[in-house]
């Protein structure tokens, strides 16, 4: 076992309730979000592929936890690939607090989130983060 295995190994379970966002969240999403990735995170790829649109309704969520407030959020955008103007998710962003990263957050909202998206007839999703991320999703 690595050192960082052992790390790991020692960090407390969480219990884990991905919940809808609320409109009284977004402040608190928004910390999140900057203490994630920083300030300049505005200045992305996919912040450029979100402009002047809404995330999908009902597909929005976060963990809350009863010390740091919340600590995982979640969200999906529209998006419309190529000449064939084929209909896709952009996921993200998803963030989880520092304090709580290994912890199986952010995979819990990924996989809630993805069965809601499919629920909905969504079949096709973008994923702009470390491949990482998505193969979590393949185990």
């Amino acid at each position: 076992m690595t050192a960082s295995a052992n790390l790991s190994a020692l960090k407390p379970a969480l219990k884990i309730n991905v919940e809808p966002e609320l409109p009284s969240d977004q402040s608190s999403i928004e910390n999140l979000l900057d203490l994630s990735f920083g300030l300049s995170r505005r200045t992305k790829t996919s912040y450029r592929l979100r402009e002047g649109s809404m995330p999908v309704t009902g597909l929005s969520h976060v963990v809350r936890d009863p010390e740091i407030g919340i600590s995982g959020a979640i969200s999906y955008w529209p998006l419309v690939i190529g000449k064939a103007a084929t209909p896709a998710l952009l996921l993200g962003p998803l963030a989880v607090h520092p304090d709580r990263q290994n912890r199986g957050i952010g995979l819990a909202l990924m996989k809630h989130t993805l069965a809601l998206a499919q629920r909905q007839g969504h079949t096709l999703w973008l994923v702009t983060s470390p491949i990482t991320h998505a193969l979590a999703l393949l185990r």
